[in-house]
């Protein structure tokens, strides 16, 4: 089987579309995969009107919580490009938006992410930072950090 990966053509997305390329192609035996790397505007539009089989795409949060991002698969939200549909994980992210109860909401979004990480087979980035327990009043907010309240305790 031959699949198609769309990236963009900058370093990182390049570096990335290499990295899946040779994790999937181990870890999946008889499986191809052709990673094209084209300008970022292109592969947007491209996206935008689903000419892929496989596509690149990042997401910052809009606001701290999982739903900014968890939402975005619903069947009906327009940044599903890939038109993925699953009834459960649509009702449980409805049923998350529409409590009080942060218990029940929490539970509801973590049971949708496992049927999202089950059924596609999301690819998440992240950063890992090792910071001294005795730094306090930073703050990190979309990679971004503030040391402006920092201080050193002992």
């Amino acid at each position: 089987m031959t699949l198609k990966l769309r990236t963009s053509d900058s370093d990182g997305d390049k570096k990335t579309g290499e990295a899946l390329q040779s994790m999937l192609e181990t870890q999946r035996p008889g499986l191809k995969l052709m990673v094209t790397s084209v300008p970022f505007k292109t592969r947007l539009a491209r996206r935008e009107n689903c000419e892929f089989q496989i596509c690149g795409s990042d997401w910052i949060a809009d606001f701290g919580d999982p739903i900014s991002s968890l939402e975005l698969l619903t069947s009906k939200n327009s940044s599903n490009y890939g038109s993925w549909k699953n009834s459960q994980y649509d009702k449980l992210i409805a049923t998350s938006k529409n409590t009080n109860n942060q218990e029940k909401r929490l539970k509801d979004m973590s049971k949708a992410e496992s049927i999202l990480l089950d059924d596609v087979g999301v690819y998440y980035e992240d950063d890992a930072w090792l910071i001294r327990s005795n730094a306090k009043g930073w703050i990190c907010k979309r990679s971004e950090w503030n040391f402006k309240e920092a201080y050193v305790t002992k």
